[in-house]
């Protein structure tokens, strides 16, 4: 049996301050993109895929990507050492000081509909809500 290589990159996206993952067994050059992220455009309500095309051009690319051991070593979330109850504590402390993120309700949307926009409605158009007063 042969052992499975598997090698992740991480992109960082600044205007949302989050990590897409890009995750290849080198064995048979598959791969899965994790978390890959829509722009979105919150003053505009325009979204764009700049961000995903950097992934796909990585995929096309591929010369080096680290590996699921480098990410342990190195990782300050989930390095090698670190216990669930750890990992808690520590996420609870740090998102206790954040404030919450501008685009965390246009996202939830998208993302309860596994990454499909809201239907149109009777104008044609698609809409984010926010709740107003609520959060």
């Amino acid at each position: 049996m042969n052992a499975v290589k598997l090698q992740v990159e991480g992109f960082f996206d600044p205007a949302t301050w989050t990590l897409s993952y890009l995750v290849l067994d080198a064995g048979s050059n598959r791969c899965a993109l994790v978390d890959s992220v829509l722009d979105y455009d919150p003053k505009s309500g325009r979204t764009g895929t700049g961000s995903a095309d950097r992934l796909i051009a990585r995929v096309r690319e591929l010369k080096y990507i680290s590996s699921v051991a480098e990410q342990r070593a190195t990782n300050i979330h989930i390095r090698t050492g670190i216990s669930e109850d750890e990992f808690v504590q520590m996420r609870e402390r740090r998102d206790a000081s954040l404030e919450m993120p501008v685009l965390i309700l246009p996202s939830v949307q998208v993302n309860m509909r596994a990454g499909h926009f809201p239907p149109e409605e009777d104008n044609g158009v698609a809409y984010i809500k926010i709740p107003l007063n609520q959060l």
